[in-house]
């Protein structure tokens, strides 16, 4: 019946379950009728619709703060990842056959302790909270936080604990990439030049690489088994495993989406004549529904066709190890491309529109005296 799972017997006494397992199992009878909703939330929270929806639609309105939110993003999954190799934290579904599941949503491949869902959503949207400074974005930001956490324990895909450590963690993401704003900002603007532009994205695409990379050999030498994790999930899992969790692919997808953010940067201000950004009839707002429709087809038509090509390479190739490597530059491909359109090729087409609402300031950071805005 729809997301509803049939719970097995448990193999061992009440007694001896975990009080995480408890506290999960108690959150599961209590919200039981929001079963639906709640897998909703799960799946909407997941840190890879930032790329799909949150980046292009704040690229919109607004080109530095989509960047913060990518930045807080990829700091954010990637440190998720390197602190849940070390603390190698069973999800509930693998402590008790007795803890419902919801199909992908509660059987991630990765290990649980911190919650990434957790982490990359308070990271995002505390940033955006700080860009803002609105009680009332504040209040939806804080009431989207609890609803996450007590989806993720719902779907027996977390405990309180590790959902609370995710929450931590997005706090302190969320501090750095506050403090890197002018950085951030600069490093948006048309003066830091294309080719500096592109050298941080891909030095900072092979620092990821090379942390990670070293982080599970140094593991693996110390006799722990950070891949162990995908055995459990797949014992316990009684359906689908999510797979969007592979190692390989999440680096793929975070290191693509940076470099395809400097690369869309470039579109734009290649394609875009400095007259048209200095007008003054670049700082008018669009009508809302104008606006609506080039997010529109920015996000979700982008989406939907790089997906498809995603699902049309991964069909062509056989071999778990090839597979495996497909898998992960189908991956990069794609979210390089995804930001490369977010960032650059579809804000040419509103930054060439009269009533752009991207102003200079916005785009290329001068004041009135034509001086480069450090913050």
């Amino acid at each position: 019946q729809g997301h509803k799972a049939t719970p097995l017997p448990s193999m061992q006494p009440a007694t001896c379950r975990p009080w995480a397992v408890d506290a999960v199992m108690g959150t599961q009878a209590v919200f039981a009728p929001a079963d639906d909703f709640l897998v909703f939330v799960s799946e909407a929270t997941n840190p890879a619709s930032v790329l799909h929806y949150l980046v292009p639609l704040l690229t919109l309105w607004d080109p530095p703060l989509a960047i913060q939110a990518l930045a807080a993003y990829v700091i954010g999954d990637t440190t998720n990842l390197m602190l849940k190799w070390p603390a190698m934290g069973d999800r509930p579904y693998w402590m008790d056959p007795r803890v419902r599941q919801f199909g992908s949503s509660t059987c991630e491949v990765g290990w649980g302790m911190p919650s990434g869902h957790m982490q990359v959503t308070v990271a995002v949207y505390a940033v955006l909270a700080y860009a803002f400074r609105k009680a009332w974005f504040t209040a939806c930001t804080l009431a989207l936080v609890v609803v996450t956490a007590i989806s993720r324990v719902h779907m027996g895909a977390h405990t309180p604990l590790q959902v609370s450590c995710g929450f931590v963690a997005g706090l302190l993401t969320a501090w750095a990439v506050i403090r890197m704003r002018p950085s951030i900002r600069r490093w948006c603007s048309r003066e830091i030049g294309e080719s500096k532009r592109m050298t941080y994205a891909l030095a900072g695409a092979l620092l990821i690489i090379v942390v990670i990379v070293s982080e599970h050999t140094a593991l693996e030498a110390a006799g722990m088994e950070p891949s162990k994790s995908v055995a459990k999930a797949t014992a316990a899992c009684r359906g689908g495993v999510h797979g969007t969790v592979a190692t390989g692919k999440g680096i793929a997808r975070d290191t693509g989406a940076l470099v395809g953010a400097a690369a869309g940067r470039w579109i734009y201000y290649s394609n875009s004549p400095r007259t048209l950004l200095s007008s003054k009839e670049a700082g008018k707002k669009m009508p809302w529904w104008a606006l609506a429709v080039l997010w529109g087809v920015s996000a979700v038509v982008s989406l939907k066709a790089l997906t498809a090509f995603e699902k049309a390479g991964m069909a062509a190739v056989g071999g778990d190890v090839e597979r495996q490597v497909a898998e992960a530059a189908l991956s990069g491909i794609k979210y390089f491309a995804l930001l490369a359109l977010a960032t650059g090729g579809w804000a040419i087409l509103i930054g060439t529109t009269k009533s752009s609402i991207m102003s200079e300031r916005a785009l290329s950071f001068h004041d009135d005296d034509d001086r480069l805005v450090v913050e």
